[in-house]
């Protein structure tokens, strides 16, 4: 009996193997041409979304338009060195003046007035050094000029409405013929100065002591050697005219230094905050 039952197990475990194995799935490997059209589908999915990507920037700021990145604001002018392509904006100068230089050979030496902005030109020698500049570029808002038949103390009085002809009146002066121009969309009129004078009408004494020669005092602000050549270009600007003096100590300075202001003078713009 006992046999019996031992035979009869095994077989039912028997056929509940073989009932088992028969419902397992078989694992067969896909083929080869199914393999390649999913790697295709794949790769053209992949650049479908990356094109999307490219199409459709991530927005930022208001999340209307790209962020722009904003042109540098100018720089406020002190003393010393200027760089070029440097948009510079005087503090204290009135009204406010902005330019660009072309070179590293402008020096600011006076930027704290509000009448009175001195550029000087330099010259690098061959073994690196700045020597004594050939000139400068100067912008002046002249309030009030020195008399020159007082005789006396320098004699402050009011500019004159016609500077150019007051110039032209002028003893230490000799002023050539004026031309229409324009500065900054400003109209002017420019003319060539030269200073000529045995005893000037009124010395400069701060000139004998700093400089340790003879200056002839045009303003208060403007002072000049004997022989100086200068180009003054009066710009029509309310209250008071701009005045924009180039000057060299002999003519070839002073071509020197007009070529070198010409970019200073083109990229000039007025009463910009």
């Amino acid at each position: 009996m006992s046999d019996f039952v031992s035979g009869l197990r095994r077989e039912l475990v028997d056929a509940a193997e073989r009932e088992q194995e028969r419902r397992l799935p078989r694992l067969h490997g896909p083929r080869p041409q199914i393999v390649l059209a999913l790697a295709v589908t794949a790769a053209m999915a992949l650049i479908i979304l990356l094109a999307a990507g490219a199409l459709n920037p991530r927005e930022t700021g208001d999340g209307n338009r790209p962020a722009v990145q904003k042109p540098a604001a100018g720089r406020d002018l002190f003393g010393g060195t200027l760089t070029p392509d440097v948009r510079y904006r005087t503090r204290a100068f009135v009204p406010t003046l902005s330019f660009v230089v072309a070179d590293d050979l402008w020096y600011a030496s006076e930027t704290a007035q509000p009448t009175l902005l001195v550029l000087d030109r330099r010259v690098r020698t061959e073994i690196g050094e700045f020597r004594r500049p050939p000139g400068w570029l100067v912008v002046d808002r002249i309030n009030e000029v020195i008399e020159p038949t007082a005789r006396r103390a320098a004699s402050l009085i009011p500019a004159p409405t016609e500077l150019y002809e007051w110039l032209r009146a002028h003893p230490d002066l000799r002023v050539g013929a004026a031309e229409p121009v324009t500065v900054a969309g400003v109209p002017a009129e420019r003319f060539p100065v030269t200073v000529r004078f045995t005893r000037p009408a009124h010395g400069d004494i701060r000139c004998r002591r700093e400089r340790l020669r003879t200056c002839t005092l045009i303003t208060p602000d403007l002072s000049f050697f004997d022989g100086t050549r200068m180009l003054w270009i009066v710009v029509a600007t309310e209250p008071q005219p701009l005045v924009v003096v180039i000057a060299g100590y002999n003519e070839r300075a002073l071509a020197t230094v007009e070529r070198a202001a010409a970019p200073v003078l083109e990229s000039l713009r007025i009463g910009e905050p």
